[in-house]
C-alpha cells in the first residue's frame, strides 16, 4: 500500500518525486508589486516553492500561488531572476508620462504666438478657442488635437505610474477626460465667431448659438471641470505621501482654474474675466507639466498597498 510519503519499498511518492521540496539554499523571497498581480492577490508575498506565507502572515496562505504568466505583464515562471525586470517596467511606466511635460508648453506657446500675430485678435478680449475660426483657424484646431492626444497619452502613463494609493484610478481618468473633451472635442466642434474676431464679425456676443458652438462650450466645460476635480484628487495623493506643499499647490491650481472658467462662462466679456481665464489656463498647464515631471521622478509611487480611489 502506498502511503503519504512513499510506498512500502521506501520509494518517494510520485508528487514528491516530481516536486521535491526546495533546499534551504534555493528558497527565495520574491516581492511581487501590487500592479503585477490580480486585484484579489495584491500586496501578498509569494513564497516561491512552498506555497505558504511566512510566519509574519500567520501561517498557510489563503490562496494558491498564481499560475505562471497569470496576472503578470510577462509570461514565464516566478523565477528570482524575473525580479530584475520589475525596475525596467517601472522605469518604462515613468517614461510614459513624458507627453504631459510637452502638452502644456505646446498649447500655451502656439496660442500666444497666434494671439499676438493674427489680425483682429486681442488677448484681453478673446479666449484662445476663437483662434479656431478664420482662414488660419486650422493652426489652433491642430493645436487642440495634438495637445489633446498628448494629454490622453499622459493620462495612460499616469495610470501605469500611480498604482495603488489615493487617486490611482480617478486621477488619470479625470485628466484623460480633460484631454478628450476639453481639447480634442473642443478642436472638432468650432466655437462661434464673436466680438469682432475674425475680422468682419460684429462686436459683442453672437445673437444665436450654432450646434457646433454649443457642443464646443459643453465639451470644454465638462473637460475643464474634470481637470479641476483632478487637481483636488491628486492633491490628496500628495497629502497622503506627506508632500503638503504640492498638495496645497494642486488645490490652488484647481481654485484658480475654476475661477477663470466661471468668469468666462458668465459671458460678461469684461477684460478682467478674459485675462483671468487666460491666467487660469496657463496655471493649469504649468501644473500638468510639473505633475508629469514629478511622476517621471517617481515621487508619487505608493510605498505600501492601499485602496485605490
Amino acid at each position: 500500500m502506498k502511503g503519504r510519503r512513499g510506498d512500502r519499498r521506501g520509494r518517494p511518492h510520485q508528487s514528491l518525486a516530481r516536486n521535491p521540496p526546495p533546499s534551504a539554499g534555493r528558497k527565495k523571497w520574491i516581492r511581487i508589486r501590487s500592479h503585477f498581480l490580480p486585484r484579489q492577490t495584491r500586496g501578498i508575498r509569494q513564497y516561491v516553492g512552498q506555497g505558504r506565507c511566512p510566519d509574519s502572515c500567520g501561517g498557510p496562505m489563503a490562496m494558491e500561488t498564481p499560475s505562471p504568466g497569470v496576472g503578470l505583464p510577462f509570461a514565464g515562471s516566478l523565477d528570482p531572476r524575473d525580479e530584475t525586470r520589475i525596475p525596467r517596467l517601472r522605469h518604462a511606466a515613468r517614461e510614459s508620462t513624458g507627453p504631459g511635460m510637452a502638452a502644456g508648453p505646446l498649447f500655451i506657446v502656439a496660442a500666444l504666438v497666434q494671439g499676438l500675430t493674427r489680425d483682429g485678435f486681442e488677448l484681453n478680449r478673446h479666449p484662445a478657442s476663437l483662434l479656431s475660426n478664420g482662414d488660419l483657424g486650422w493652426i489652433q484646431i491642430t493645436n487642440f488635437l495634438v495637445t489633446g492626444l498628448l494629454t490622453v497619452a499622459f493620462a495612460v502613463g499616469m495610470r501605469r505610474t500611480l498604482v495603488g494609493g489615493l487617486g490611482g484610478i480617478w486621477g488619470p481618468r479625470l485628466v484623460g477626460i480633460y484631454g478628450l473633451l476639453g481639447m480634442i472635442a473642443a478642436g472638432v466642434f468650432l466655437p462661434d465667431a464673436a466680438d469682432g474676431f475674425p475680422p468682419g464679425t460684429p462686436a459683442g456676443q453672437p445673437k444665436s448659438v450654432s450646434w457646433h458652438g454649443l457642443l464646443h462650450f459643453a465639451s470644454a466645460g465638462v473637460g475643464f471641470l474634470c481637470l479641476i476635480v483632478g487637481c483636488f484628487v491628486i492633491a490628496r495623493r500628495f497629502a497622503s505621501l506627506g508632500q503638503r506643499g504640492w498638495a496645497a499647490y494642486s488645490r490652488i491650481t484647481g481654485v484658480l482654474f475654476l475661477a477663470g472658467f466661471i468668469g468666462l462662462a458668465s459671458g460678461s466679456g469684461h477684460t478682467a474675466a478674459v485675462l483671468a481665464f487666460w491666467f487660469g489656463v496657463v496655471v493649469a498647464w504649468v501644473w500638468v507639466a510639473l505633475l508629469a515631471a514629478r511622476l517621471r521622478a517617481g515621487v508619487l509611487e505608493a510605498t505600501r498597498p492601499t485602496s485605490a480611489e
